[in-house]
């Protein structure tokens, strides 16, 4: 299926609303439910996930470094040797300082410049397909 498979290929049966903006019926429904049942993820409100926004390379840090911890991955958070030359780290959401911080250090996620981290910025497909390869390198098997 071209949309990465249906909520039966998952063993996770609690797919149920939790979000207003995702129905049951979507096609990733379930991916959402089993994501927010970990901790992996939150809406954007206690009863909405804007499931057609874009994602910020600050969100897609957090979730990454949600799931680190889901699988037991070494979810410590350091400062990169870099972090400080980042002028725009002040403008990194408070919760998401750390697993920023965490991505940066080990270099899931870099600057989009050398000085630039961009928080809020749209994570583009290439950056969150870097992201997510950087990652799985790092902690896959």
């Amino acid at each position: 299926m071209v949309h990465g498979g249906t909520a039966r290929e998952i063993p996770y049966d609690n797919n149920r609303p939790r979000f207003h903006d995702v129905g049951v019926n979507a096609w990733y429904s379930h991916y959402v439910i089993w994501a927010y049942d970990n901790g992996i993820v939150n809406g954007i409100s206690e009863n909405r996930f804007a499931p057609n926004d874009n994602v910020t390379r600050e969100q897609i840090a957090t979730m990454i470094h949600r799931f680190a911890r889901f699988i037991e991955r070494n979810d410590t958070v350091y400062e990169s040797d870099q972090w400080e030359t980042f002028t725009d780290r002040y403008q990194i959401s408070t919760w998401a300082e750390e697993p920023l911080a965490w991505a940066n250090y080990h270099r899931i996620v870099n600057g989009r410049t050398d000085t630039t981290i961009v928080p809020s910025g749209t994570a583009l497909r290439s950056e969150a397909s870097a992201i997510l390869t950087r990652f799985m390198k790092f902690f896959g098997s």
